[in-house]
């Protein structure tokens, strides 16, 4: 059996998947997920018979039944985000991508994928922190942390050479280098624990529904702000509902509120 590249874009599953069953543990388990290893293999192999049979909207189902159970993998919300996004549900494609990515930020296919199901409103912005986000989202955390390893060490370098030297200027100069070296290795170190933990910028929730309205007050009356699609990556602002709406904020910085049950946490 061949390996096949990208669900997405070709529509067929992994070899992977059909291959071998599933052997990470995560999670608590829920309602409606299987409750053993065995019924979990035995829901995939529905789920993989029901996508080659183009059942796509059964397909996502099964998938993200084993994907709410103890027994999961990367692999399991990315194929559940695949069958979503073949039966045009963007929202839970980019939900299940999504959850993917968190348990595996390196996983190439569902970062690709999640970038083909986002629509614009997951736009970060063109501004500095915009493109600083864009960067920490394409990227994984080895690059960071070679980069911080160099920076550790001239950061080490300059704090001898500030020891050794005793002329007043020439020492001043070293513990400049020294500030600005211990800066941006901070600055690098948190880039690189971003990139593992799958970006600060993917958000905590995703919107279900195209047409979501954000309001300006937590009221269905009060003004219409924004009209999202599916798919839309929201961080939270407020903890709890109130009044059934919640206040979130979008990857570019607008925001509002919006009904809490049109949203699913990542």
């Amino acid at each position: 059996m061949s390996v096949y590249t990208s669900l997405l874009f070709r529509f067929r599953l992994p070899a992977v998947m059909l291959a071998f069953p599933l052997l990470l543990a995560m999670g608590g388990n829920v309602a409606g997920a299987a409750r053993s290893l065995e019924e979990a293999n035995a829901i995939l192999e529905q789920a993989h018979l029901a996508f080659e049979r183009g059942e796509a909207e059964r397909a996502r189902d099964l998938y993200a039944q084993v994907g709410r159970s103890n027994y999961t993998a990367p692999y399991v919300w990315f194929n559940a985000g695949t069958a979503a996004y073949r039966a045009g549900d963007n929202g839970r494609a980019v939900l299940y991508y999504a959850r993917a990515l968190r348990l595996d930020p390196g996983h190439d296919l569902a970062r690709q994928s999640l970038e083909v199901a986002s629509p614009a409103t997951n736009d970060a912005g063109t501004g500095l922190l915009g493109l600083l986000g864009q960067l920490l989202h394409r990227t994984t955390a080895l690059p960071w942390v070679i980069a911080g390893q160099i920076l550790f060490l001239t950061l080490c370098y300059s704090a001898a050479k500030t020891l050794a030297v005793s002329d007043p200027e020439r020492r001043g100069h070293w513990l400049a280098v020294l500030l600005w070296t211990l800066f941006f290795t901070a600055a690098v170190f948190f880039a690189g624990w971003a990139a593992h933990q799958g970006s600060f910028l993917r958000g905590d929730a995703v919107v279900l529904e195209d047409g979501t309205v954000t309001r300006s007050e937590p009221r269905p009356d009060a003004t219409a702000v924004l009209e999202l699609p599916a798919g839309t990556l929201v961080r939270f602002r407020e903890v709890q509902p109130r009044q059934g709406f919640i206040r979130v904020e979008l990857l570019d910085g607008r925001g509002g509120f919006v009904p809490a049950d049109s949203l699913e946490r990542i």
